[in-house]
């Protein structure tokens, strides 16, 4: 008989309990206890823890920023300065080698504008490959020069040979893209430079250019490059 007296108010006492922690829950008492319990992390370990959990996307997008500007900032150390660019525009293939031929021989002629202590000029290839003339890469190859005449100020000397200087005088809508005193035929200095025995094409011979740039958007905002371009023009001319 004790017995079950015990049972039963150990299940008044149970009951009883369940009922004061309800209570507490709705008067929002339990839930500042837990509250009060909740330990501050107290080691280095979990205070890094506890940093980069809260923390981990801020500290992701740093990493990825400061990756980038990393990048950017190699990209403008490394990346080479000329001092002057000139175009190569002829009815033929010039390969990678030909071009830098080029552009040695004219750095021969050319100051060091930037003054930096040393010349390099930048070859943009627009060449004509007549073996590849299909509609679509005659659109390419032609859309790309009359672009490089809008926009290249750094690029005031052009390669050319008869083919490709009648075609740009045919396209240049009354304009005079290169006055007759600034076209030098090359000799054999300029061909014996370059290692190549061929004086001659199919498309004719080849020629220096000097763009004119009175009456366009470019007379006055490429003067310092035009004037560098006529100066190296004049020492190929007196040294052929």
């Amino acid at each position: 008989m004790s017995n079950k007296k015990s049972e039963t108010l150990k299940q008044r006492e149970a009951a009883q309990r369940e009922l004061i922690r309800l209570k507490k829950m709705q008067a929002g008492e339990l839930e500042t206890e837990k509250k009060e319990e909740t330990k501050n992390p107290e080691t280095v370990s979990e205070k890094l823890s506890n940093f980069l959990y809260y923390n981990k996307y801020k500290l992701l997008a740093a990493a990825v920023a400061v990756i980038a500007a990393s990048y950017f900032i190699y990209s403008a150390v490394t990346a080479v300065h000329y001092d002057a660019k000139a175009v190569i525009f002829c009815f033929e293939y010039f390969s990678e080698e030909n071009r830098q031929d080029v552009a040695d021989y004219l750095e021969e002629y050319y100051d060091d504008i930037d003054g930096n202590g040393q010349t390099e000029l930048g070859i943009i290839d627009c060449s004509f490959v007549s073996g590849l003339d299909t509609a679509q890469y005659a659109n390419t190859m032609m859309t790309k020069i009359q672009s490089v005449l809008a926009g290249e100020e750094d690029a005031m000397l052009f390669l050319l040979d008869e083919a490709s200087l009648q075609h740009l005088n045919s396209i240049s809508q009354n304009i005079e893209l290169f006055a007759e005193d600034e076209i030098v035929e090359l000799s054999n200095q300029f061909y014996d430079a370059l290692g190549d025995e061929t004086k001659t094409t199919e498309n004719g011979k080849r020629y220096l250019c000097l763009r004119s740039i009175e009456g366009t958007t470019l007379e006055g905002e490429a003067e310092e490059n035009y004037n560098a371009a006529k100066k190296a023009l004049q020492k190929i001319r007196d040294a052929q």
